[in-house]
């Protein structure tokens, strides 16, 4: 005689299948939140990066502009002379 499947069975299937869904989600939501975590740290990194580049440029061009001010005034002083 041929039964028909358990219904406890199927609400089994149904509850392991819901769970493993969530499990997945869950996952993938760790997965994404890591990769946005690192891509906010590559970009703080950037940033940071950049500033101190821009922080070096800024103090150069400030070292720049006081030797050629320097040199200037010394050449138009007359201290310094071409023969």
């Amino acid at each position: 005689m041929h039964r028909k499947t358990n219904p406890d069975w199927r609400k089994l299937i149904g509850v392991l299948f819901f769970a493993g869904l969530m499990f997945a989600a869950s996952g993938v939501w760790r997965l994404a939140s890591g990769v946005w975590r690192l891509a906010s740290g590559v970009w703080r990194l950037a940033s940071g990066v950049w500033r101190l580049a821009s922080g070096v440029w800024r103090l150069a061009s400030g070292v720049w502009r006081l030797a050629s001010g320097v040199g200037r005034a010394v050449i138009g002083s007359g201290v310094y002379s071409a023969c």
